[in-house]
């Protein structure tokens, strides 16, 4: 967020977070666990990679919690 701005999508369910994804090109998105669910659903047939996963603590709700990171349009990229 600080190199590339704060002008950035933020879909608040599962297919919102699919129809970013299908709109083409090298996508991203991060999911968090309690909405992993509902992305699986929403992402059934779309080719989408989970490329990382970071545990932590949410300052805001003073809870832990887990960001799945997916992407899109790797075809070709170096794997990590």
């Amino acid at each position: 967020m600080f190199l590339i701005g704060t002008n950035l999508a933020t879909p608040s369910t599962g297919a919102e977070a699919a129809a970013f994804l299908r709109a083409g090109g090298c996508r991203l998105v991060f999911v968090e666990s309690r909405y992993a669910q509902d992305f699986a659903t929403a992402t059934a047939g779309l080719d989408a990679t989970r490329v990382g996963v970071v545990s932590g603590f949410n300052i805001n709700t003073g809870r832990r919690t887990e960001l799945s990171a997916y992407a899109t349009g790797l075809a070709g990229a170096p794997a990590p």
